[in-house]
């Protein structure tokens, strides 16, 4: 028989004026794996940051059975595609600031982006770099400028860089988004 990983009780969040997801139960057991489905404004989005830890629960309660002395935050890595945008969104700031200051040469590369926001919980080694970047076809990604890259290979870089966390649950929020048949 299976242990419970996470149980939601009776939970709500509130955003506003409104709540949501009122009174949802809810129990993953280790080793599965979830698909949550639904249309717009359903509250996927709001559940899985519920349970990453990103928002937070005013009734009932999150219990995280397998995650020992982490917070969630710490233990459960979350993914959405809006993060995509917030890192070039960044790159383009860092990019005027090089032009302002004459250093047009200057680049991020993927390498030093994940080394620079990989959060891990030890020293980052360039092998955990490589056999994860492998497993996900980036090999050839590190050395590339972060602007350089398309919408799904960006959503393969942030998979690579929640991956080295380690972490012990992974929640994607539109994971295929702008990723083509042969990166899903």
């Amino acid at each position: 028989m299976s242990k419970p990983f996470i149980t939601l009780e009776q939970i709500a969040v509130r955003h506003r004026d409104r709540w949501l997801l009122e009174g949802l139960s809810w129990q993953i057991n280790e080793g599965e794996v979830w698909t949550v489905v639904g249309p717009n404004g359903a509250g996927k989005t709001t559940l899985a940051k519920a349970i990453a830890g990103l928002l937070p629960v005013v009734k009932g309660k999150i219990h995280y059975h397998a995650m020992g002395a982490l917070s969630p935050t710490e233990a459960v890595s979350y993914m959405a595609s809006d993060d995509r945008r917030d890192v070039w969104r960044r790159e383009r700031v860092l990019d005027h600031a090089r032009s302002f200051s004459g250093r047009f040469s200057d680049v991020t590369l993927v390498r030093d982006w994940i080394e620079d926001n990989a959060n891990c919980k030890g020293p980052l080694q360039a092998k955990d770099i490589a056999d994860k970047a492998g497993k996900l076809h980036l090999d050839g990604f590190l050395e590339r400028p972060i602007m350089a890259l398309s919408t799904g290979e960006m959503s393969r870089v942030l998979l690579l860089n929640e991956l080295l966390r380690d972490p012990r649950l992974l929640i994607l929020d539109e994971p295929f988004d702008g990723i083509d048949q042969a990166g899903r």
